[in-house]
């Protein structure tokens, strides 16, 4: 399930960083996107970009977007989680949180892994009554035997 946050700041009616973000880096940001799963499973997204304080705020969004979409920020992420919930002696529950994220993503490629099985396998199931080699391939072959 998806759904939207439709929330508004009181400011010019748009949500900011200051309804997204931390104070620790309000004011630095020209754009932002945020997921959050709700309780029922819902995933929610919110987002803004600033056009105000930085006149290509929506191109650093789209790039964001891209990003984010496309998995380029995937390993990065994986590490920057890892290292906070360590850094907290949250050892256990990286190890809960990865082993997750790996099932997720094996459950992206196993389809495409299976397809391509069968065809290789589909490839090796050979009729017997099939010519390996052509008669035409073995004059082109070179004699590697007793050449008396």
């Amino acid at each position: 399930m998806f759904g939207w946050f439709k929330k508004k700041s009181e400011k010019k009616g748009k949500v900011g960083p200051e309804e997204i973000l931390d104070g620790e880096i309000e004011g630095l940001v020209s754009a932002s996107i945020k997921y959050v799963v709700g309780v029922d499973g819902t995933v929610y997204v919110q987002f803004f970009w600033d056009s105000d304080s930085k006149d290509d705020a929506n191109e650093d969004f789209a790039n964001l977007f891209s990003q984010v979409n496309s998995g380029d920020l995937f390993e990065s992420t994986i590490g920057f989680i890892e290292e906070t919930l360590r850094d907290n002696g949250q050892e256990d529950e990286f190890a809960l949180f990865f082993s997750k994220v790996l099932q997720n993503q094996q459950a992206k490629v196993e389809p495409i892994l299976n397809a391509i099985k069968t065809d290789l396998l589909a490839g090796i199931d050979k009729s017997d009554d099939e010519v390996v080699v052509k008669p035409t391939d073995v004059g082109q072959m070179p004699f590697k035997g007793n050449q008396t």
